[in-house]
């Protein structure tokens, strides 16, 4: 496929055989469109387009998928890590844990409410304001 092929298939919009994904930080639902995709007449996903049909740059510090869906569960919110947990439907504290906050806080997007006392029970959990712009870009791209 050339760059005129390619640029054909984004002004065609999205249907049941192109999928446009922003990043690759959405391969989990990307692999969902593909696999509906096997199963009708095939087709394509396309990193690095917005809903809008827009080419986008690559974000050089990709989101995952869980680090993406804890920011857009705190919002504005200042939560308690069980209450981020109800939001983001986890039963588990450790996948809490290790696969949403602290990537999430290493990131630089989340920040703790009493960080000298990580274990408090008293801990609560934001976003710093680099989360708030990465919020501000989820929303803004309609995921």
């Amino acid at each position: 496929m050339n760059v005129r092929e390619l640029n054909e298939l984004i002004s065609d919009g999205e249907s049941e055989r192109i999928e446009f994904k922003r990043s690759t930080g959405q391969r989990t639902e990307a692999a969902k469109a593909v696999c509906a995709m096997f199963n009708g007449l095939g087709g394509f996903v396309l990193f690095g387009v917005n809903n809008k049909g827009e080419v986008i740059p690559q974000v050089t510090e990709q989101v995952t998928e869980q680090v993406g869906r804890v920011v857009e569960a705190l919002g504005e919110s200042v939560l308690a890590g069980q209450e981020v947990m109800e939001r983001l439907g986890l039963s588990h504290r450790p996948t809490l844990l290790y696969s949403y906050l602290q990537p999430a806080i290493e990131a630089g997007l989340v920040e703790m409410t009493i960080p000298d006392k990580p274990r408090s029970s008293k801990q609560k959990y934001r976003l710093t304001d680099k989360g708030r712009q990465v919020l501000a870009k989820i929303e803004g791209d309609g995921k």
